[in-house]
């Protein structure tokens, strides 16, 4: 992908998909960039697979993590306890504020889930 005259590297649309992922999480339903946000991601996706195929020899930066962001109320209705009690547990679940939102890696909390129903 060019912007001008310069080329954006594998981590620069690593990084632009991580940005609107994040966005995606913490913008309302009805926030006017819903009508356009979809496509931005499914476009950076694209992009991204091609440019790992162009780049793959040279791509030697360190992973930028992609995991899929859920809010606390999201959280909650996996683990099966109130979106406060969610909170109380945020360092267990690796939870982190970005936009003054509480956001958690889903993976983490499908493994604090299985854990707390095998105990």
């Amino acid at each position: 992908m060019t912007v001008g005259d310069a080329a954006l590297s594998p981590a620069d649309l690593k990084m632009c998909h991580y940005c609107a992922r994040v966005t995606d999480a913490v913008t309302a339903p009805d926030h006017p960039i819903r009508r356009w946000l979809p496509a931005l991601l499914g476009n950076l996706e694209a992009e991204i697979a091609a440019s790992q195929v162009r780049h793959q020899s040279q791509f030697d930066t360190a992973e930028l993590e992609l995991d899929e962001l859920i809010t606390a109320a999201q959280a909650a209705a996996i683990i099966g306890r109130s979106r406060r009690q969610v909170l109380r547990i945020t360092t267990s679940l690796d939870g982190r504020i970005v936009c003054g939102r509480w956001l958690f890696n889903k993976q983490t909390v499908l493994d604090y889930a299985e854990a707390m129903h095998s105990e």
